[in-house]
């Protein structure tokens, strides 16, 4: 029987939703996460770590 399993499974997904908000949320306000950290974050794009990168060669 599977349904056990397909219901442990949607848990896990919503609980894994419901913490990493939280701690974004945490991290974002106390601001903990560095500058330049682009991954996983809203509004920070790849395009906007590489013309960083550019400013900063120049």
């Amino acid at each position: 029987n599977y349904r056990q399993i397909a219901i442990l499974f949607s848990f896990k997904k919503i609980l894994e939703k419901l913490v990493y908000d939280q701690l974004i949320f945490y991290l974002e306000k106390h601001n903990i996460l560095f500058q330049y950290q682009f991954g996983f974050r809203k509004g920070h794009f790849t395009e906007h770590a590489i013309l960083e990168t550019i400013e900063n060669l120049k």
